[in-house]
């Protein structure tokens, strides 16, 4: 399979995180609404789909002040 790597989610992407949020102890009980607005405050947001549905099979976002620190939380499929 390929893969490509996205900054921007669509409807269904954000679908598919939320998806891979129920995969992990910590993040099973994520809605989407609250989703949209952490993708919207994030610093850094990347998706890895696959490239022919561009399904999302990975996710990372990264918190930081650009300088000396940054916080990079993933979960992948």
């Amino acid at each position: 399979m390929c893969y490509e790597i996205v900054e921007q989610f669509n409807a269904a992407q954000i679908e598919d995180l939320c998806e891979l949020y129920k995969l992990s102890w910590w993040g099973d009980d994520r809605q989407i609404p609250d989703i949209k607005i952490m993708l919207d405050n994030s610093d850094i947001n990347l998706g890895i789909c696959e490239k022919k549905s561009q399904k999302l099979v990975g996710f990372t976002r990264v918190l930081t002040d650009y300088i000396y620190r940054a916080t990079i939380y993933v979960i992948i499929n």
